[in-house]
């Protein structure tokens, strides 16, 4: 998207893992990582990390492993748009790990009026429910590709 539309990313994660990675790549000038989270509050989570050494993936759910558990900064979305001068969304593609069960139950309708499609892996069946009921009253028309679930504004306008 960066190259092809010279569109402007914001990425975020506050886990350790996902950080060192970054750190490490060479990214286009439009690609901007800020190291914290999005969740239905601002302040700290706690984040276990995962079962599997090798990989990346952070999540609020205990998986098994108790130790390691890191305390990061995490921010609603309302509050990540203020602090970036953001008035709206053209894409929201979030991968939260079980965590849009929160994100997507409270604090959501002063920024999801906001969005003009959602791309989201959904972890579940109680998320599912929670993002559908969210999104519901707002106007999105759902599709899903593989893990995926896109929920695109009816009336959204083409960048191409």
């Amino acid at each position: 998207m960066i190259r092809r539309f010279g569109v402007l990313v914001h990425a975020f994660d506050p886990t350790p893992r996902a950080i060192a990675w970054i750190r490490g790549q060479f990214l286009p000038e439009n690609f901007v990582f800020h190291e914290y989270g999005i969740s239905d509050h601002d302040g700290n989570a706690a984040f276990h990390p995962p079962e599997n050494e090798g990989f990346v993936s952070y999540s609020i759910f205990a998986r098994g492993r108790g130790d390691d558990v890191i305390q990061a900064p995490v921010y609603r979305l309302t509050t990540i748009m203020k602090l970036l001068g953001q008035e709206t969304i053209d894409v929201l593609k979030m991968d939260v790990e079980g965590a849009e069960k929160y994100v997507f139950a409270e604090n959501y309708q002063d920024w999801l009026g906001k969005v003009d499609a959602i791309v989201i892996e959904i972890h579940g069946h109680e998320c599912a429910d929670v993002f559908h009921r969210a999104i519901g009253p707002f106007g999105f028309e759902v599709s899903t590709c593989d893990e995926l679930t896109v929920a695109r504004r009816r009336e959204v306008k083409s960048v191409v």
